[in-house]
């Protein structure tokens, strides 16, 4: 079966699109003491609007937060001391861009990553 030149067009344009289309990460590496310089609990790459993580709960102690792709977006994990990421429960957040707000001292309940 031939295509017409202009339909091969129509086709691949949003097969090109998928490829262009990225996602926005952030990575959280998880410490057992609070300064993010002891033994590792655990590292993962998490998106916005991924939901509420109990993820190294009652391990970590502190969380290293780092922007993994330049985007138009800032991601932002916080910490919760519920178990549900009630937000009148935030102990902390870090985006990674800040050298302040890279590592997070937090014995959390749970976590979500937030987009502004």
């Amino acid at each position: 079966m031939r295509l017409h030149p202009g339909m091969r067009y129509q086709l691949m344009l949003p097969i090109l699109a998928l490829f262009l289309t990225t996602v926005t990460s952030i990575r959280l590496t998880m410490w057992r003491g609070r300064k993010c310089t002891s033994e590792q609990v655990g590292r993962r790459n998490w998106t916005a609007n991924s939901g509420c993580h109990t993820v190294g709960a009652g391990l970590a102690q502190g969380t290293t937060v780092t922007q993994m792709e330049d985007a138009d977006e800032n991601l932002y994990a916080v910490f919760f001391s519920s178990k549900d990421c009630d937000p009148k429960t935030i102990l902390g957040w870090g985006d990674g861009t800040d050298e302040d707000n890279v590592c997070v001292s937090a014995s959390y309940s749970s976590f979500e990553i937030w987009s502004t």
